[in-house]
């Protein structure tokens, strides 16, 4: 099972399973929490996951060049501080 949701779907209940983002199809993003991003990165240092995926223009940003992005996602309020990494992350070669 996913731990991304969309970020366009209303009906979601997110204290029902451990998310760690959503998923924003129509900009082509993972918008990850904090958590979610720290988890994703494993035993590696999430600031030089950060820098790395900065450097090759993966991470994408809408919030006066913060790593961290301002969404909008159905069901919630206010918007949301994000990490957004572009979907072409995942045809990068890092090797």
């Amino acid at each position: 099972m996913s731990r991304f949701v969309r970020a366009d779907i209303s009906e979601l209940d997110s204290t029902k399973i451990s998310i760690v983002g959503y998923l924003d199809n129509k900009n082509q993003l993972f918008l990850f929490h904090e958590e979610g991003f720290r988890e994703a990165c494993g035993n590696v240092s999430f600031k030089k996951v950060l820098g790395e995926l900065d450097k090759l223009g993966l991470l994408y940003k809408n919030n006066n060049n913060r790593k961290k992005g301002r969404f909008k996602v159905s069901n919630v309020k206010e918007r949301l501080n994000l990490y957004a990494v572009k979907y072409r992350f995942l045809e990068h070669d890092f090797g």
